[in-house]
């Protein structure tokens, strides 16, 4: 093998390596977080069934899930409209009687 196979492969390892700490660190978040036990078995599922797609939705969580209203001051943004956007008018789900 070549310089540049050994580089291609050292690169693949340390990617490897990287995502197995960043399954492993957010895992160990999941587990120490104040869900209830159904909860995190399904998020285990996730990141069983897809790693990336797991670690992705788990961090952006609230906003997928249409809870990032509740806390604006995690999304770091503006949030009293000055910054010339329109308000979000459209109607929120309300549950069905």
């Amino acid at each position: 093998m070549n310089l540049v196979s050994w580089l291609g492969l050292a690169f693949v390892v340390l990617l490897a390596i990287g995502g197995i700490a960043v399954v492993g660190n957010t895992s160990r978040e999941i587990q120490r977080s104040n869900m209830d036990e159904d909860s995190k078995r399904r998020w285990g599922f996730l990141m069983g069934f897809s790693p990336l797609a797991g670690v992705y939705t788990y961090k952006r969580r609230n906003e997928l899930f249409g809870h990032a209203d509740e806390n604006p001051g995690d999304a770091g943004g503006d949030t009293d409209n000055t910054a010339g956007s329109k308000p979000d008018n459209t109607p929120k789900h309300t549950p069905d009687n």
